[in-house]
């Protein structure tokens, strides 16, 4: 494969030859398939455009330092959106989660209740339609560093519930440090680190 520019845009041109003749039906944009498809902004404003998402701009400032000439902020809203969906992806993809611990390495588990009633009962209230079983987080957080594991759990919060989670996300070895709620009770004994 070679790669060709055309009119601004890259292409993909197979150079491949087959009994002596040519393969011209493999000719392809680089674009094709990636995050830049469908764009016809050239790659590197889209680029600039990711490296001020990273770093937290605004899309005002966004705007302006990529030099998009539109009275409004529609086009970097739209890849600051794209930028926040493969985050959420990524995020929610299994293989990315950090497994905590290890020898000497302490964990600290709780729960928690999310839709709970506003504090000194003042202001919004959210998610006031989450059912009974949506409310509670099982949480596994690493001392001394910012890896983390969140994991919605039904509201009995027991033991056949919680010790497959700490068993997934957490290797052999590992001290763990919890409030003295019954599912953590002889914990030691019903996993399989």
């Amino acid at each position: 494969m070679r790669h060709m520019k055309q009119e601004n845009t890259i292409y993909w041109i197979c150079t491949r030859r087959v009994n002596g003749k040519k393969c011209n039906n493999a000719k392809f944009s680089i674009r094709k398939g990636t995050f830049f498809d469908n764009s016809k902004l050239p790659i590197q404003s889209i680029i600039r455009i990711i490296w001020n998402f990273v770093h937290h701009l605004s899309a005002e400032q966004c705007k302006s330092y990529v030099a998009i000439s539109t009275k409004t902020n529609h086009t970097v809203t739209e890849y600051y959106a794209d930028c926040r969906a493969v985050c959420n992806s990524w995020i929610r993809d299994s293989k990315n989660t950090p497994k905590l611990g290890g020898f000497g390495k302490v964990v600290e588990m709780d729960e928690s209740y999310f839709p709970g009633q506003p504090k000194y009962k003042r202001g919004r209230r959210l998610g006031t339609s989450w059912e009974d079983d949506e409310k509670w987080t099982f949480g596994l957080t690493e001392r001394d560093s910012l890896d983390c594991v969140l994991i919605q759990v039904p509201s009995s919060r027991n033991r056949k519930t919680l010790i497959p989670i700490i068993n997934e996300h957490c290797l052999g070895g590992t001290l763990f440090c919890s409030d003295g709620w019954k599912a953590y009770n002889k914990l030691a004994e019903h996993l399989e680190l």
